[in-house]
């Protein structure tokens, strides 16, 4: 069976898509390698034909062959994508990139398009390099959720779909390149990029406090703001990650994990007390958590 191979990129607004933005240009390279798990991974540009060979294909093919494509939206499709490039931004160890990559893979194949416009891009989940591509396709682009489909036209974003589509891929694809309003997953996370601008700076607390109002409405658990703290650490965009760590701690002020992600945040930017304070928090909250009581330990 003939299959097309792409990835997803994670993006970073609601309507607000950098228009300035182009497709990766960078050399294919397939590689592989070690994350902070000692796990293989796939890392950077890679060709159509890797989904192809193990570990890889026992999962993309599952995906693959268990779809059942929209051939009517499909149908609608294909005009419009001729001329498109599509750029994908994934990971090989997420759960998300390997059930919706090869769906769209399916979807683009059955739309006959011309796969020297996909470009894939693996990215390294290492907390160091997270949602980071060894040659940095991912600068400038916010790559926050993976896997996310970035759609161009003429060499200029026309929208994206991030982590997962909102109807469906061909929907969502279709709303896209129709140039129909369409708002992608995360709008929390586009919110904050298109509307704080000071956010490279340290805001206080009853700013963060308005702030809120604004974003909890949109937001569907604390793993939103957590992937995008944690792709700002990677970047030692210190200021900015503890700004939404801390934003985190307000919108779900009685879960756990949004202070223990923010005592990690402290500790990586060499605030020890603000770190043993949150840890603090986390026992306070969920009494035992081991992960606290060790690094509370390792505080002292």
């Amino acid at each position: 069976m003939k299959y097309i191979f792409i990835i997803a990129v994670v993006y970073d607004g609601i309507t607000g898509c950098s228009h300035a933005l182009l497709p990766s240009s960078t050399p294919i390279t397939n590689t592989e390698i070690k994350n902070d798990r000692d796990a293989t991974i796939l890392a950077g540009h890679c060709s159509l034909s890797i989904l192809q060979t193990n570990p890889y294909k026992e999962w993309f093919d599952k995906s693959y062959n268990n779809y059942p494509v929209d051939t009517a939206t499909v149908q609608l499709l294909q005009p419009l994508l001729q001329n498109k490039t599509i750029e994908v931004f994934l990971g090989s160890w997420c759960g998300d990139s390997k059930r919706e990559v090869p769906r769209l893979i399916k979807i683009l194949q059955a739309a006959s398009f011309d796969t020297s416009r996909l470009h894939l891009i693996f990215v390294d989940n290492s907390l160091k390099k997270y949602k980071q591509s060894p040659q940095h396709e991912e600068a400038g682009k916010t790559i926050h959720h993976v896997p996310t489909i970035i759609v161009y036209s003429n060499n200029k974003e026309s929208g994206r779909v991030i982590e997962s589509p909102v109807v469906s891929l061909e929907k969502d694809i279709l709303a896209i390149t129709q140039h129909a309003k369409y708002t992608p997953n995360y709008a929390d996370v586009a919110w904050w990029i298109n509307n704080i601008k000071q956010r490279k700076t340290p805001l206080d607390s009853t700013t963060l406090a308005t702030i809120v109002t604004r974003v909890k409405p949109l937001c569907s658990s604390m793993r939103d703001f957590n992937a995008y703290g944690y792709v700002l650490l990677a970047q030692n965009n210190y200021a900015e990650a503890l700004n939404v760590f801390k934003l985190n701690t307000f919108i779900f002020p009685a879960v756990a994990g949004t202070y223990d992600s923010l005592g990690e945040a402290y500790l990586t930017a060499g605030n020890k007390e603000e770190a043993r304070r949150n840890y603090q928090k986390v026992l306070e909250l969920k009494p035992g958590d081991e992960n606290a009581e060790k690094m509370l330990e390792q505080l002292k």
